[in-house]
């Protein structure tokens, strides 16, 4: 991109475009002048050189482009689209997978729009009119960037139309499962509905399910309702796609497999369903990390047992999820992390990684019926909400921060991670016995975890207390912190057993 292009940007990051313009320039003299040398640098540099790259084309618009003509034209060249004007009709395709058409007047203004998927699978794109109408072009492109992507995804597959068909009619099912349990508000739905909160697929946009959202997000949106606009990144989410398979696979074709009223669920068979190499998958937004035990479940619920499963090389649980901290625990040893809270100071010690869990990456997940999506949410849910209770422990490295002189000093040691059940610790404060916590994350209700306390492992008593608290905040230190400043109650009650905390007010 010239100097003198990058001029006639008209848009309000035009400072930060140019800074970012001339920093590109400048690192592209630097490998020029290493030459072979800079070969490792290069492939250090490739990544968020990319990045900056694909910024500076989508934040970038070129002034002469002014009419939905030329729009269209160039975003059917940078997405690789087939591109055909007949008189006032334009047809945007990829082939065999969809067609876009857009009709338009003498004046250039959109009359109508048309999106077709496989051969005759007509769908709703009246978001992408709209956007057209409001020349919101760089938004109209995420709608053919994601129809580009399902294109690629079946591009290998010999019956794209039958692969289409199972598709749409997974998304029926789970659309009518989730309008049978919807709630009024986001948080409700995002960590109790059944598929937490879903979006239909809209024009290209395929259907999302935002199935955990942490306290931090939904602090801000405890009123807010589904009729509102949700925030694109909210939330953890999944999107229901399909893919091809080497495989040959039998796909639903008819809604009448789940019924939702009598709660009868039929398998997918000849006689209900459609044969394709395709395969239906939920798209994780993020690679999850997921204890060995839950992707066996997984794959329980997709193949009907796990006779066939095979066990992924062992990873350490806390190492995978740890992975984007800067400052990394070594669980080749027992290590000791701080969290400072106000007026608090707790030195959480890791177990080393001889007591921990094997674990794997998840991005995405293979399913063949939608009963076994309905099962999966579930899993999936009950390891973020535990993921996030271990990763609230993870703080500062001990070097890292200088006691203040007030300071109440709490020294806790998690004796026992069992992903994606159950944490056990035991904690100690100057002066006071030490106390034993166990956390336990059942799969019924994941976001409600119930937290039981006691001087040992023997005398464990539910805590509904702290479990509520725990449940608001999904942070073990704030749960320790929380404790902390109801001890002088304790104390003065002389309350001795786990079960008098009921008697204690939040």
């Amino acid at each position: 991109m010239s100097s003198a292009a990058l001029s006639k940007v008209t848009i309000p990051e035009e400072a930060r475009i140019k800074e970012l313009y001339e920093q590109i320039s400048v690192r592209c003299s630097r490998l020029q002048q290493l030459g072979q040398a800079a070969t490792e640098y290069d492939k250090a540099f490739k990544g968020r050189l990319s990045e900056a790259i694909l910024y500076l084309q989508n934040a970038c618009q070129d002034s002469r482009v002014t009419n939905v003509v030329e729009q269209l034209q160039l975003l059917a060249q940078k997405l690789g689209l087939k591109y055909q004007q007949q008189g006032s009709s334009i047809l945007l395709t990829s082939e065999g997978t969809f067609c876009f058409f857009v009709a338009i007047n003498e004046a250039r203004k959109v009359t109508g729009t048309q999106l077709v998927l496989g051969k005759d699978l007509d769908q709703d794109c009246h978001a992408m009119m709209e956007l057209l109408r409001e020349s919101r072009y760089r938004k109209l492109g995420e709608h053919l960037e994601a129809l580009v992507d399902l294109s690629n995804r079946l591009a290998a597959c010999p019956q794209k139309q039958s692969a289409l068909t199972g598709l749409f009619v997974v998304e029926s099912i789970l659309m009518s499962v989730y309008n049978s349990g919807k709630s009024t508000k986001l948080a409700d739905e995002v960590l109790q509905s059944p598929l937490g909160h879903v979006t239909p697929r809209s024009g290209g946009l395929p259907m999302k399910l935002i199935i955990f959202a942490g306290p931090h997000e939904l602090l801000d949106k405890q009123e807010m309702r589904v009729t509102d606009s949700v925030p694109e990144d909210f939330g953890f989410h999944l999107t229901i796609l399909a893919e091809y398979s080497p495989q040959v696979n039998i796909l639903p074709a008819t809604t009448a497999i789940f019924n939702l009223a009598s709660g009868k669920v039929l398998p997918v068979n000849s006689q209900n369903g459609i044969v394709a190499q395709a395969i239906l998958m939920m798209q994780l937004c993020e690679s999850l990390p997921t204890c060995v035990a839950t992707i066996r479940k997984i794959h329980s619920l997709v193949y009907g047992s796990d006779q066939n499963f095979s066990t992924p090389q062992a990873k350490n649980y806390c190492e995978l999820l740890q992975a984007s901290l800067e400052n990394k625990l070594d669980f080749s040893k027992n290590e000791t992390r701080v969290v400072h809270l106000p007026g608090q100071r707790h030195y959480i010690l890791f177990p080393a990684s001889n007591s921990l869990h094997s674990a794997d990456m998840l991005s995405k997940i293979s399913f063949f019926h939608p009963f076994a999506a309905v099962q999966i949410v579930p899993l999936l849910r009950q390891q973020l909400v535990y993921n996030s209770l271990v990763k609230s422990c993870f703080g500062s490295a001990s070097s890292n921060l200088s006691p203040e002189t007030n300071d109440t000093e709490l020294v806790c040691s998690l004796t026992d991670l069992t992903p994606p059940t159950t944490i056990r610790l035991e904690a100690s404060l100057m002066g006071t016995g030490p106390i034993v916590m166990e956390i336990n994350v059942n799969i019924s209700k994941p976001t409600t975890p119930q937290v039981l306390t006691g001087s040992s492992t023997q005398n464990l008593q539910a805590n509904p207390i702290l479990s509520q608290i725990l449940s608001k905040s999904l942070s073990i230190p704030v749960l320790l912190y929380s404790y902390i400043k109801r001890l002088p109650q304790l104390q003065t009650a002389a309350l001795t057993s786990a079960s008098n905390w009921q008697s204690l007010s939040i």
